[in-house]
């Protein structure tokens, strides 16, 4: 999944693209408004997903499951209430 979005011969090329272009979207967004770091972009959040996807399939991680997201939640938001990270992992 981390190079399917860069590789239009895979079959999952479409979704990834798909996902790597709205994250990058969102995040530039929470960028704009304040709510996101500026130090990183579109390439950077993917990374991040798909690292968090693959660790919270992980048996060892997934009772971890929730701490990680929140973790890389607070990593992303420069400002991260409760309600905020609840809302990312949603």
């Amino acid at each position: 999944m981390a190079a399917a979005h860069a590789n239009p011969a895979s079959a999952l090329y479409a979704s990834c693209a798909a996902v790597h272009s709205a994250s990058a979207r969102l995040l530039l967004r929470a960028q704009g408004e304040g709510t996101a770091r500026a130090d990183m972009n579109g390439d950077d959040l993917f990374a991040l997903m798909t690292a968090l996807g693959w660790a919270i399939d992980q048996p060892s991680f997934a009772p971890r499951a929730d701490h990680l997201v929140h973790l890389v939640t607070g990593a992303i938001l420069t400002n991260p209430s409760n309600n905020d990270a609840k809302k990312a992992m949603c």
